[in-house]
């Protein structure tokens, strides 16, 4: 298949006449041309000079049409059949504070196959916004829905299991070490409760770490670019330690220098 006579939006942000051919769905290749294309045939679409751009992805959309995605997540799917319309070709139904009950429901959904005649955007997981929020900063929110963040509560949120990108406040209690897992466990694509049992194991074996170890682990993540994910979980170190090592050194980094003024 072909599209002709096409004014696409470039990679140097401007719009030029060409065509677009593809196969099953997929761009084989992009060709500008100096004059439209006399081509015609089945497999030719000729804009007539139309704009041809990459379609939106929506991050953030708790429903529309008329339904929200949180009160009734089984519409999902109907309303990813009319975002195109709009320019929306992909999107992340985002559930808001709710019940952990809505937040599987929806899961259960998203990870679903379409109808084979489904035509529409489709949804690539969960933004699940809630329910680890600061009261004192909700917004619109439930605050009797609002809780703090539990390893047991995000056991299954993971990529396979339709979650996406969580939205959470990290000034809560025990948020760092749910963020960090939910992170590495997303990566994994495996169920954060496997990491329940070796998050409790790591406290049982807190190891004191000398000054030089200290700056060595600093130093990998400052210097190296190791992520601080992946450091804490080789070292066995809860994310809050390594944060507050990270404070003291930028503190008190002042007096390494101290001895070079009296010289």
């Amino acid at each position: 298949m072909k599209i002709i006579n096409a004014n696409i939006f470039s990679p140097e942000s401007q719009f030029r006449l060409g065509q677009v051919e593809f196969d099953d769905g997929v761009i084989q290749a992009i060709h500008y041309l100096n004059s439209t294309s006399k081509e015609s045939g089945a497999d030719i679409i000729d804009l007539s000079g139309q704009y041809l751009v990459p379609g939106f992805i929506e991050l953030q959309i708790n429903g529309g049409f008329g339904k929200d995605f949180t009160a009734s997540p089984e519409s999902i799917w109907e309303i990813a059949s009319k975002m195109p319309q709009f320019g929306v070709t992909s999107f992340l139904p985002t559930i808001i504070t709710s019940p952990l009950d809505t937040v599987a429901k929806a899961q259960t959904i998203v990870v679903q196959d379409p109808d084979n005649e489904f035509c529409g955007a489709s949804p690539l997981g969960l933004h699940i916004e809630g329910p680890f929020l600061n009261p004192a900063k909700k917004g619109t929110h439930s605050e009797a829905l609002i809780r703090n963040p539990s390893l047991e509560d995000i056991q299954n949120w993971t990529l396979d299991q339709g979650v996406k990108l969580v939205t959470l406040a990290p000034e809560q209690s025990n948020a760092l070490r749910v963020i960090v897992l939910v992170h590495r466990e997303m990566e994994k694509g495996q169920p954060c409760y496997s990491s329940l049992t070796e998050a409790k194991t790591m406290n049982k074996k807190r190891k004191n770490y000398s000054p030089e170890e200290k700056v060595s682990i600093l130093k990998e993540h400052l210097v190296n670019g190791v992520p601080v994910s992946e450091l804490c979980d080789r070292r066995q170190l809860h994310p809050t330690v390594f944060y507050r090592w990270q404070r003291q050194l930028f503190e008190q980094g002042a007096a390494a220098f101290q001895s070079d003024q009296k010289r």
